[in-house]
């Protein structure tokens, strides 16, 4: 936070002197020195990843999804977020010894990979801990329309986690978990194909809006030759990765602040 301030100092004493030349603050800030532009961008960036944690940590927003953080060696929550079902999915698993036996099935869902982990009779987990190759699945999803879709998984030598063999088509299973309120599941071991689980998402209301909110599609990079002005607000409005800055915003101490969906950065006189 200090640095920040430090940072904020600089501008707050450069922006004057340029403004008085009857230069907008867009061009006073794209005027800055490569290095204290992307220290400012990312202290508050930062920050704002700091205040999305702690609203992720009191949303109720999201119905059975929340977001939750991977941790590191040492069990200590990193930066790196994904999307998982608040409570397991209740289902059912069948193999040459049981019928009909008790499944727990787990979605973790970020910006790179969609993975499931299940757990037979709730403790179990499915994994791959000998075989030197990947351990082969097939997955059906049936959806809300009465569509089926086909997918390919499979489970990594020394894994424990289900991840899609074709990872071209994540995105479509993204799209059913968006667009379909009821998805069954029916997974299948390609090598001992009696070894069949079966699990159901009964309401996946509101994943459109936490896969938004950790995957927001907007620009990841700004045009700094031609930043996007917007003629209603006289805020820097910075989602993760886009600078966007109104024109001829005075001089003064940026504040953080949230507007709908998006993170305000903005300047009081």
């Amino acid at each position: 936070m200090k640095r920040l301030l430090a940072v904020i100092i600089m501008i707050c004493l450069f922006i004057p002197i340029v403004c008085a030349e009857g230069t907008s603050l867009t061009e006073s800030i794209l005027a800055l020195d490569t290095e204290t532009l992307e220290d400012l961008r990312n202290l508050i960036d930062a920050e704002i990843t700091r205040r999305k944690k702690d609203e992720a940590k009191r949303s109720d927003d999201f119905g059975m999804w929340e977001i939750a953080y991977y941790v590191d060696s040492f069990k200590t929550p990193t930066d790196e977020a994904y999307i998982r079902n608040k409570k397991y999915i209740q289902g059912t698993f069948s193999n040459s010894a049981t019928t009909s036996s008790s499944l727990n099935v787990l979605f973790l869902i970020d910006k790179d990979s969609v993975a499931i982990i299940m757990d037979e009779y709730g403790s179990y987990r499915v994994n791959n801990p000998y075989s030197s190759e990947k351990k082969s699945y097939k997955m059906l999803v049936r959806a809300d329309s009465n569509n089926t879709y086909t997918f390919y998984l499979h489970i990594k030598p020394g894994g424990d986690r289900l991840f899609f063999s074709n990872k071209d088509r994540e995105g479509e299973m993204i799209d059913l978990l968006k667009n379909s309120l009821r998805l069954e599941f029916y997974i299948e071991d390609q090598q001992y194909k009696t070894s069949t689980y079966n699990f159901t998402i009964e309401n996946t209301l509101n994943f459109t809006d936490i896969y938004e909110y950790l995957c927001p599609s907007m620009p990841s990079s700004i045009d700094e030759n031609n930043p996007t002005e917007d003629a209603d607000t006289k805020d820097i409005i910075l989602p993760e990765g886009l600078w966007h800055i109104g024109t001829d915003i005075p001089a003064g101490v940026y504040q953080i602040s949230k507007r709908d969906s998006e993170y305000i950065v903005g300047v009081s006189v």
